[in-house]
């Protein structure tokens, strides 16, 4: 034991120093010692356990060893760029397409790969069909021949030079590996793509994209582009899975393409007509637009551009043919919008468009629902479905027309109830219109039993109330010419028949002696005027000249007076006088606070006047 005074050493039983006296006491040093091992050992366990879950969330969070290394090979190559790292690689530079008379029409961001190639959208060659790649101040390189199959929507260039470059190789999509997405703008963000969830189109696999990859850009896997991004609101990305770039080798000429799609793609019609919009008039614009629908389709709808997608271009023409038919022009509307070009679209605004069309052509509605009826079968044995808001279309024009015939009058108003009801028996604004058709026609038990039909709803009760107290009013007035008018107007207008052929609206006129019919209605009557037909001179602001005829029967809603005599007198196109001449066959009574007028047929009073 050595003394911590002196430093002198004694036998280990010695209590006190042999030298110098001092008491001996024992070093801690072994107790510590002893420790030494269990805190080593506990150390390295727990280092172990650290470097365990370090290992574990590395492995989970990175796309692993391989993609490290490629993306060490593509950052390489992107470093080396003159710009330096983080800037425009050395492989990337835009094409310039150019049309026939050599004027730019677009141009694409890209890169480089496999030495001479790069990736282009399809509706690239929409616009021209020249194009070059220009790098930095280096010359261009014309683009003259592709690798295109079909419907791609990604058509691959070669470039026409013979410079050796250092780019990145292709190769299709391996759905072993990690996949990386980086933007073809300098200093571009990575990003790692997960759930890719795809379908096939011709060489590429595709699938939606997440928000933040919707510009162009690259897809990686091991420093390798296996598929492309296009930008301009396309949605869907582009795995490539067709051949290694090594076995890549182009099988169309550019010129051909650009030719092959402006002869036969719809979608490349729709841009030339886009183009060139200014330089028509409306009825050249909607022409050329509708061309693009008789054309084949070069790519899904969600591989193409907004404004190309057919219903974009189905939206102008929409608001072409509603500024067409407000001028008039209903003739090129119905021309242009025919059942081929309504089956291609699928758009319910140009049906509607077609059939309205047709209704201010024809100035009627019969034929606009045949039309429609016609269209909605064809679409629905097409694609399994009817377009929305059609049915209530349908309707709609129903109910214009029973409006229509109630105005205008007309031996077929109840027809056109019983077409409607038909087709809408549901519908309680049909019925409806069918007990005021009913009631027009003084058919009061034909308006009643339509009332009975249904319960109406609660908005309507108001409306059904008048009606029932209308058919009871004329239940009541059996015999009786019912005339309902605006309290208070001076005009009274009414609808009579004349020789039971033709319907002709008048203005009841108690200070009128004859009766006053339009030469519209004399003409459509067959009446001749001639050189014996008696003139009668009319005076009244100035001085007329009328022409008196015979009818055989005016009927007024149901109440006929026979062999009346009246002047053929253009006092107006739209509409004649009902003079004291028949008048006089009936009682009169008019309550201008109620806003009614009824004419009870007189005894006897069927005879000449």
């Amino acid at each position: 034991m050595i003394c911590r005074r002196c430093q002198t050493r004694n036998a280990e039983a010695s209590r006190f120093c042999s030298k110098c006296g001092r008491p001996l006491t024992r070093r801690r040093t072994p107790a510590v010692r002893r420790l030494t091992l269990p805190v080593i050992l506990a150390a390295v366990g727990a280092a172990l356990i650290g470097g365990y879950f370090l290992y574990t969330w590395v492995r989970k969070h990175s796309p692993g060893e391989s993609i490290a290394a490629g993306e060490t090979v593509m950052e390489s190559m992107i470093s080396s760029s003159p710009g330096g790292k983080g800037g425009a690689p050395s492989f990337s530079g835009v094409v310039i397409v150019r049309d026939g008379a050599g004027a730019p029409v677009s141009r694409w961001e890209t890169w480089v790969f496999n030495e001479s190639w790069v990736a282009l959208p399809l509706w690239t060659f929409f616009d021209g069909a020249r194009a070059a790649f220009q790098s930095g101040d280096k010359a261009a390189v014309p683009l003259e021949r592709a690798f295109w199959a079909g419907r791609d929507p990604v058509v691959l260039c070669r470039l026409e030079t013979g410079e050796k470059r250092t780019t990145p190789r292709l190769a299709p999509w391996d759905q072993g590996l990690a996949l990386r997405w980086r933007s073809l703008r300098p200093a571009g963000p990575y990003f790692q793509v997960e759930k890719v969830l795809l379908d096939r189109s011709g060489s590429f696999s595709r699938f939606i994209l997440p928000d933040e990859l919707k510009e162009p850009g690259v897809f990686l896997q091991e420093g390798r582009i296996v598929g492309w991004t296009l930008g301009l609101g396309i949605e869907r990305g582009y795995l490539w899975a067709g051949p290694a770039g090594e076995a890549l080798s182009p099988n169309i000429p550019i010129g051909p393409l650009h030719d092959r799609l402006m002869a036969n793609g719809r979608e490349a019609r729709f841009r030339q007509a886009l183009a060139a919009e200014g330089k028509y008039s409306l009825k050249e614009a909607f022409e050329a637009l509708s061309e693009g629908f008789h054309r084949v389709p070069q790519l899904a709808v969600e591989d193409t551009p907004p404004e190309l997608r057919p219903q974009a271009i189905s939206a102008r023409m929409h608001a072409q043919a509603a500024e067409l038919i407000r001028k008039g022009s209903t003739e090129d509307v119905v021309r242009v919008l025919d059942e081929q070009l309504l089956l291609e679209a699928l758009d319910p605004a140009l049906v509607k468009d077609a059939a309205l069309a047709r209704v201010a052509r024809d100035r009627g509605h019969a034929q606009a629902i045949e039309f429609l009826v016609r269209v909605r079968k064809r679409i629905s044995g097409g694609t399994g479905k009817d377009l929305p808001g059609l049915d209530q279309f349908h309707a709609r024009l129903y109910k214009d027309w029973m409006k229509k015939v109630l105005d205008t009058g007309g031996a077929d108003r109840m027809e056109v109830y019983d077409k409607a009801c038909r087709d809408f028996p549901d519908d309680p604004e049909v019925h409806l219109l069918g007990v005021e058709l009913a009631i027009a026609e003084h058919s009061w038990s034909r308006a009643t039993e339509i009332l009975r039909l249904r319960d109406y709803p609660a908005a309507m009760k108001d409306r059904v109330r008048v009606l029932e107290d209308a058919v009871r009013e004329g239940r009541e007035d059996q015999g009786v010419a019912t005339v309902r008018f605006d309290p208070g107007e001076k005009n009274i207008s009414v609808y009579a028949s004349l020789n039971k052929k033709f319907v002709q609206k008048f203005i009841i006129d108690t200070g009128a002696e004859m009766t006053v019919i339009p030469l519209i209605a004399a003409e459509a009557l067959g009446i001749r005027i001639d050189e014996s037909t008696p003139p009668v001179m009319v005076t009244g602001v100035g001085v007329d000249v009328g022409y008196e005829v015979m009818l055989d029967s005016v009927e007024l809603m149901g109440q006929s007076v026979s062999n009346v005599k009246v002047l053929v007198l253009d006092i107006s196109p739209e509409f004649g006088l009902l003079g004291i001449n028949f008048l006089n066959n009936f009682h009169i009574q008019i309550d201008n606070q109620k806003g009614i007028l009824r004419l009870r047929k007189k005894q006897g009073g069927g005879g000449p006047e």
